[in-house]
């Protein structure tokens, strides 16, 4: 085998700009050398950052690269495992999918880990492997088993008050019918209508005590009979702390309802993993697409990120893939076919069709749930069954396995694997 870089987007042949440039990193070689790393990893999703977390506390020195923010920001924040739980009679019913891939014992594993995580970061997650009844942002009920502190917790509620603003149309405190839970709506006057132009400034204004003081005393004559107060949203940089105080005043539990992507409560744990990560070590390029990967003899040897001015390429010892699935970009179609464009690897097409009666089917629309096929260590696999290279790994929705759009495991899926992978580049 020879040298070779993996040019993806086979489409670009109708963008000359690209095809020229592609040129002449072939003429000249690769383009100046970043810092060579220990693990790069492609993606800064959920999936990517649980990899990043693992090999950092395995002393890996590592580089986060990505075109943008990953789906976390489309997601509410819980974390739902399949089956209800049940991994044994899930695993033997998907012996194939990558949750059953790794083991039941590795899935929990990683949540307990993905749980110690955010309490390092300020946002303590509650782990309830029964599950925990929460609302959707369509008020409608889900069970997680990861549930982030600002989101509502029905197991113990028989009845709870919607409030919403006046005037903040991104939001109506509709009160739908739930089983066994008594639901009232109102809406209040917020103290500062200018901060109702967009959840940012909302969130900015429910960080400051005073306004939350004011909001207390508009909402505590609604709250006779109400166990619990479900506003909008809470702060925007201290949202544990404005739940708190908000509880302290009103004297009953409040939470916020998850909104419809880009969701705050995602945005928020997207922002302090990296934060997080960052301050373990890990070099973040965000914003920096990677355009070829450089292989050689069954192995990567280095990826060429497309810089600003230049590009620039990164080498390193072990790569993970967590690019995402159809929605993140980190799968597209390609004349026919569905592909991941970085290594030009193909995903098997499903048996029964792309199609579907439902976009929202409740067993996955095979758009969103097809992925690339792994061996237990995570590695891509050829037609012929075996890893394409040594040394790469995927995690996250780039494995398919997951439905994003009904928020069946994902995020667990993302966690569980993005660990995994980490873990396979440290096993060697």
């Amino acid at each position: 085998q020879g040298e070779h870089q993996v040019c993806p987007y086979p489409s670009d042949s109708a963008q000359p700009d690209r095809v020229e440039r592609r040129q002449q990193i072939a003429q000249v070689g690769v383009r100046p050398l970043g810092t060579s790393y220990d693990l790069v990893i492609i993606g800064a999703g959920l999936a990517g950052f649980m990899a990043a977390a693992q090999a950092l506390a395995s002393g890996k020195k590592v580089l986060v690269v990505a075109a943008g923010q990953g789906s976390v920001t489309l997601q509410h924040g819980g974390v739902s495992l399949p089956r209800s739980g049940n991994l044994a009679a899930f695993a033997a019913a998907t012996p194939r999918h990558p949750l059953a891939l790794i083991g039941a014992e590795q899935v929990l594993r990683s949540l307990e880990h993905f749980r110690h995580l955010t309490q390092a970061i300020g946002l303590p997650y509650a782990l309830d492997l029964q599950g925990i009844p929460t609302l959707t942002p369509t008020l409608g009920q889900r069970l997680v088993h990861l549930l982030p502190p600002t989101l509502a917790d029905l197991r113990q509620t028989e009845s709870l008050l919607i409030v919403g603003w006046r005037g903040f149309w991104d939001f109506l405190p509709l009160a739908p019918r739930l089983s066994r839970i008594r639901i009232r709506s109102r809406l209040v006057d917020f103290p500062h209508p200018a901060a109702l132009a967009n959840a940012v400034a909302l969130g900015r204004a429910m960080d400051q005590p005073a306004v939350r003081q004011t909001i207390a005393q508009a909402v505590q004559p609604h709250l006779a009979g109400c166990q619990l107060g479900l506003f909008p949203q809470l702060g925007l940089e201290d949202p544990v702390g404005c739940q708190h105080h908000l509880q302290s005043l009103l004297g009953c539990p409040v939470a916020e309802l998850p909104a419809l992507p880009p969701s705050l409560p995602g945005t928020r744990l997207w922002s302090r993993l990296r934060e997080h990560l960052r301050r373990q070590g890990a070099r973040f390029e965000i914003g920096h697409k990677v355009v070829a990967a450089r292989t050689q003899g069954g192995r990567c040897h280095a990826i060429t990120v497309h810089g600003l001015t230049r590009d620039v390429t990164y080498s390193a010892q072990a790569f993970v893939l967590a690019t995402g699935g159809l929605i993140g970009g980190g799968l597209q179609f390609q004349k026919g076919e569905l592909r991941e464009p970085i290594f030009n690897l193909v995903v098997p097409p499903p048996k029964d069709g792309w199609t579907r009666r439902g976009f929202f089917d409740p067993q996955g629309h095979p758009l969103f749930s097809l992925g690339l096929v792994v061996d237990r260590r995570l590695r891509p696999l050829g037609a012929n069954g075996e890893p394409l290279y040594d040394n790469v790994f995927a995690c996250g929705e780039v494995l398919g396995g997951g439905t994003p759009l009904t928020g069946q495991s994902a995020e667990a899926l993302a966690i569980a694997t993005g660990e995994a992978a980490a873990r396979s580049v440290h096993a060697g």
